[in-house]
């Protein structure tokens, strides 16, 4: 009678123990799906960020061809200002020369 309340302790105590085992099981199948969607999770993230870094390169590149193309106008720009001057200067001894002359009529006459 003693060896058979022995068993059946025994017994209780192993479905005890299966019974644990069964629910960590549970719980491990729990936490590897979790993992997986926290996993997938991540790989959407990071084709986000790359997706971001890609677009933020895209427009610091047209950012610097838009900076490069604004000095060359700029440049070309104050070369024309600088030619106009010139070509001002050149108008002004003309008429300089034109109206000294004038007045050398003038007073000749």
């Amino acid at each position: 009678e003693a060896s058979e309340l022995q068993c059946r302790f025994r017994n209780e105590e192993l479905e005890k123990a299966l019974a644990q085992v069964g629910s960590h099981r549970a719980e491990a199948e729990q936490s590897e799906s979790q993992l997986t969607v926290a996993e997938s999770q991540l790989a959407d993230h990071q084709e986000e960020v790359h997706r971001a870094r890609a677009e933020l390169d895209m427009h610091r590149e047209a950012a610097g061809r838009e900076a490069r193309n604004a000095r060359e106008e700029l440049a070309l720009a104050v070369a024309d200002l600088a030619w106009h001057r010139k070509e001002t200067d050149v108008v002004k001894a003309q008429l300089s020369r034109q109206a000294a002359d004038s007045e050398a009529q003038v007073e000749v006459v």
